[in-house]
């Protein structure tokens, strides 16, 4: 199934440590970006409730600490349960669980949400300065890139067709 656009692509975490495999994975898409197609690097989930749209998708995409193993991929659509297993990573922050409740309340959310994750694991975090520097991150974000790519390409030759 294609995903309706607009298609939001929304990176979730900062610039450093291995909170930034989120927006490595924006920055990883394609750099021509199609009509159709918003990308968006964003700190936090509040700053999500500024840029969505009530229409089309969006794409949510972040580091987790969850109980898998270290490189392991999420895929979720919300609403789900799972989501309440995945906390904020900071004190200023709401989790996109309930950044998506919020929205829901707002009227804000699209149609299609799909939340992608990278697990980053809970020991490694302090400790790592890059995800380049654990290959199974490296191996998963390069897979989760190739895999939007496709599934973005294919979304939009659906809608040429229509």
């Amino acid at each position: 199934m294609s995903w309706p656009k607009p298609i939001q692509v929304v990176g979730l975490g900062s610039p450093l440590g291995l909170d930034q495999i989120g927006w490595q994975i924006i920055n990883g898409l394609q750099t021509k970006t199609p009509s159709g197609i918003k990308r968006y690097c964003l700190y936090g989930g509040q700053q999500l409730l500024d840029v969505i749209e009530p229409s089309g998708t969006l794409l949510l995409i972040d580091a987790m600490k969850g109980y898998k193993k270290l490189g392991d991929r999420y895929h979720l659509t919300w609403p789900n349960q799972q989501l309440e297993n995945f906390k904020s990573h900071s004190s200023h922050s709401l989790s996109i669980d309930e950044v998506l409740q919020l929205g829901q309340t707002l009227g804000l959310l699209p149609r299609v949400i799909e939340i992608f994750g990278i697990e980053i694991g809970n020991e490694l975090s302090s400790n790592i300065l890059e995800p380049a520097q654990i290959p199974e991150l490296l191996q998963a974000r390069d897979a989760l890139i190739a895999y939007l790519n496709g599934r973005i390409d294919e979304s939009i030759q659906e809608s040429e067709r229509e």
